[in-house]
């Protein structure tokens, strides 16, 4: 598990010790020099939406997670997208308070530059939307 709060670690490393779980404490917004063995898969499972910026500038995520991957390795995951989706009542205020907050930086983000971004840096790109949500795939070349 990598992430840039040591809590959220903690507390996530805890509830899964049976499972033994590698913890890295790092920015993926920085180049990540971990002197670690390369992964076959990395998920970014709802961190995007999290970090500051449009997608266009959280892109640098997968170039930085990209050199942590083996030949063939494969990133997936999912984000909330701001724009571009139907958003129920609920989804809309929740993500207008997430938003003020500081919680999500997605107001902008949107399914085309998503799939630019990710085509940037993968090959086999795949994204499927499910309400305002995408999830999406990458193979590494």
């Amino acid at each position: 598990m990598l992430d840039l709060n040591e809590n959220s670690l903690d507390t996530a490393s805890k509830a899964i010790n049976g499972f033994k779980p590698e913890i890295y404490c790092g920015d993926v917004l920085e180049p990540l020099e971990l002197d670690i063995e390369k992964f076959d898969s990395i998920s970014v499972n709802y961190l995007l939406h999290c970090l500051p910026g449009d997608i266009s500038q959280k892109g640098v995520t997968f170039q930085h997670l990209k050199s942590l991957m083996n030949h063939d390795g494969v990133l997936f995951g999912s984000t909330i997208l701001g724009q571009g989706t139907d958003k129920n009542f609920f989804a809309k205020k929740l993500m207008g308070i997430y938003n003020k907050k500081g919680i999500f930086s997605n107001q902008n983000d949107d399914l085309d530059t998503l799939r630019k971004s990710l085509n940037e840096h993968f090959v086999d790109v795949k994204v499927e939307v499910v309400g305002c949500v995408a999830l999406f795939s990458g193979k590494k070349i």
